[in-house]
């Protein structure tokens, strides 16, 4: 999925969460249409919230980055070697432990969220915790 994709996806969910009281019943609009529609303060708040969204979804390399380290800093800071750290960003299945370590390492705190249809997120505990 292209970032141009993902981030018309998130305007129209935005859109329609914005319009959820409204019919809905009518046929799909055009992407340009709802856009072309919004006033100037929605379509402000609807690219404020779309770049949270965006920025909230990085993969472990993404991140390290965005908060300026590298792999030789984060190795250091773990007591591993570059090419550990090399191998855990591109790996597709790693231990929450693992996940949770690389988090704690750079600053962060993980934290394990379920989602679930018509009910509020669930946040999950002790999952990982290696301590």
């Amino acid at each position: 999925m292209g970032a141009l994709f993902s981030f018309q996806y998130i305007l129209i969910m935005i859109y329609y969460a914005m319009h959820k009281d409204r019919d809905t019943t009518y046929m799909t609009p055009n992407l340009n249409d709802i856009i072309a529609k919004l006033s100037p303060d929605q379509k402000s708040r609807i690219a404020q919230r779309a770049k949270q969204l965006i920025a909230e979804e990085m993969t472990l390399q993404a991140l390290r980055k965005s908060l300026n380290k590298t792999q030789i800093n984060l190795a250091t800071l773990m007591g591993a070697q570059q090419f550990q750290i090399s191998k855990w960003e591109r790996q597709r299945d790693l231990p929450v432990s693992k996940v949770r370590e690389l988090v704690e390492a750079l600053g962060g705190n993980l934290k394990l969220i379920a989602e679930f249809p018509d009910q509020s997120p669930k946040e999950i505990v002790g999952l990982g915790d290696v301590r």
